[in-house]
């Protein structure tokens, strides 16, 4: 959730992404692998080394908190990252329902969670246009972009 529009690397180890999340990890091992920890870190505690980063008008610690509650009150709760299953509606969902996080950005978390996937963003959504353009064809959609790369990416890698 702190990668949305987000600078990763800076020479201020404590604005980048990296370097605070580097930070919260030494801090806090135990939440890193642990939606119940995280929760009961609360935001503030989240916030003083993540910083006030906002996303669809609402701070990303809020969202994070949420989500985790979220994820944890699911008949069988996700606590661990090997226990989110990406192609689960009700997984997706636990994330989505958090006003400030979407499809796009639930692709990503699940791809750094190590599972496979696509993320459609600004750059791949601009290859796929301008190759798809090269063939006098029309733009597509995030969904629709995010399906002809994994189209590719599984007829070349079955």
């Amino acid at each position: 959730m702190y990668s949305i529009r987000s600078v990763y690397k800076t020479k201020d180890s404590t604005r980048g992404v990296l370097g605070r999340l580097k930070l919260f990890r030494e801090l806090y091992p135990e939440a890193t692998n642990n939606l119940q920890t995280v929760k009961e870190l609360r935001e503030k505690t989240i916030s003083e080394i993540m910083g006030n980063g906002k996303t669809g008008g609402r701070y990303k610690r809020e969202c994070v908190v949420a989500a985790a509650d979220n994820f944890l009150r699911l008949n069988q709760p996700v606590i661990a990252a090997h226990e989110l299953r990406a192609l689960d509606l009700q997984h997706k969902r636990a994330y989505t329902d958090v006003r400030g996080l979407g499809d796009v950005t639930y692709e990503y978390f699940t791809m750094l969670l190590g599972q496979p996937g696509v993320k459609a963003d600004t750059m791949v959504r601009g290859f796929v246009d301008a190759a798809l353009k090269e063939q006098r064809m029309r733009p597509v959609s995030a969904d629709e972009a995010r399906e002809l790369v994994a189209a590719v990416q599984a007829a070349a890698h079955p």
